[in-house]
């Protein structure tokens, strides 16, 4: 298991299931940095869009994307 930018991965109970600490850890991560997550999104299409972004098509209408 990795950690996100700016918060680290400690303390998982390694006695616990991954799927259920990196669910736990994302979820605390969503909500320390304020993220509007959307789910459940099916995506499309990636494509190559303006100014060397992503244009990420999905379910919810389109995004622009860095990564």
């Amino acid at each position: 298991m990795h950690a996100l930018p700016g918060m680290e991965l400690t303390g998982a109970d390694g006695s616990r299931p991954s799927s259920e600490v990196v669910g736990e850890y994302f979820a605390r991560y969503e909500r320390t940095f304020g993220l509007r997550v959307r789910r459940p999104v099916g995506v499309s299409a990636v494509r190559e869009g303006a100014g060397g972004r992503l244009r990420v098509e999905t379910s919810e209408g389109v995004w622009s994307a860095r990564a």
